[in-house]
């Protein structure tokens, strides 16, 4: 459900800010009564955080598109194919000038000249993931999305956006998971007593509990912050400084909570009779990737605070 939420929520609202708004309009309408899905196809096989190295290419041909390229590692092929859904799908239009070569599409996933495959994911089991191979795949004029050559800004506004619902998608589990641990440790007995009773079980429990708190609070500034954003009250590279934070340390610190947690229930905490295990797979998608790598955040902010002229990106 938090995938769903992320993927339709960021990037559905850049097809309605910047797209054709019939388009918009019949898609969204769709997607908001849970009879179609809009999705974000961004990463390549070859290029993730590197996304002005992107090698999907759109050309112009009369009064349609013609695009070529692949993507790799999206989520909610097979949901997006059982319902006609569709995708935000980035490609290179001038591809020599990279970020100022970028242009939107909105992507039917069963248009004509597209293949796919999946990929087994480790976790997230509530949704799949896929590849698409587009060969001259052709869409009109009206499904691309803002001006030509102008997505690469389009593009970051969609990904400052799901960082936020990706550091909500990792807080919320962890946090969901300490009542569950906290009353089994209550009730377990060790030494004639509960091992709740044990500094050694409580300290490292509570210091993940205050972290997680902390961190929920800068996931709801970082919410509020887009919001200001979209009302026009807050520029973009501020809105996008505190969903940067919370994406760098949402995925950390639930991987080494829930590990924590695990660890406090012993042997138990490594079965799959509790549900512990699913959740850490689940958040580790998000620690390896999801909306920019761990780095690509702290570059971000590095670039924020120091200027760009620091940043290891620029030339």
């Amino acid at each position: 459900t938090a995938v769903f939420y992320l993927v339709e929520s960021a990037w559905g609202k850049k097809l309605e800010k910047y797209g054709n708004k019939e388009v918009a309009k019949e898609v969204l309408t769709r997607a908001a009564k849970g009879e179609g899905f809009v999705g974000i196809a961004s990463t390549e096989p070859q290029s993730g955080s590197d996304v002005a190295g992107f090698r999907t290419v759109s050309r112009k041909e009369n009064d349609h598109w013609v695009i070529n390229g692949e993507k790799a590692y999206i989520s909610g092929i097979k949901e997006a194919k059982d319902v006609d859904g569709g995708y935000v799908l980035l490609t290179m239009t001038k591809p020599e000038e990279r970020s100022r070569g970028m242009t939107l599409f909105y992507l039917p996933v069963n248009s004509p000249g597209i293949t796919y495959g999946f990929y087994e994911d480790m976790g997230r089991c509530g949704i799949s993931t896929g590849w698409l191979k587009l060969r001259d795949v052709k869409l009109p004029d009206e499904y691309r999305i803002g001006e030509v050559n102008k997505g690469f800004k389009i593009a970051m506004e969609g990904f400052d956006r799901a960082r936020v619902f990706v550091a909500a998608g990792c807080i919320g589990p962890a946090l969901g998971l300490l009542d569950y641990v906290v009353d089994y440790l209550k009730k377990r007995v060790v030494f004639g007593k509960p091992l709740a009773k044990f500094e050694g079980i409580q300290f490292p429990i509570v210091d993940h509990w205050a972290k997680l708190e902390a961190i929920r609070l800068l996931v709801y500034k970082a919410a509020w912050a887009m919001d200001k954003f979209d009302a026009g009250e807050m520029s973009l590279l501020e809105a996008a400084r505190y969903s940067a934070m919370a994406k760098a340390l949402a995925p950390e610190e639930s991987v080494l909570a829930i590990q924590e947690f695990m660890r406090s229930l012993g042997a138990f905490g490594y079965t799959k009779e509790t549900p512990l295990e699913r959740a850490l797979r689940g958040v580790m998608s998000y620690f390896v990737g999801a909306e920019g790598g761990q780095h690509i955040m702290r570059i971000i902010l590095a670039s924020d605070l120091f200027g760009r002229e620091f940043s290891p990106t620029k030339d």
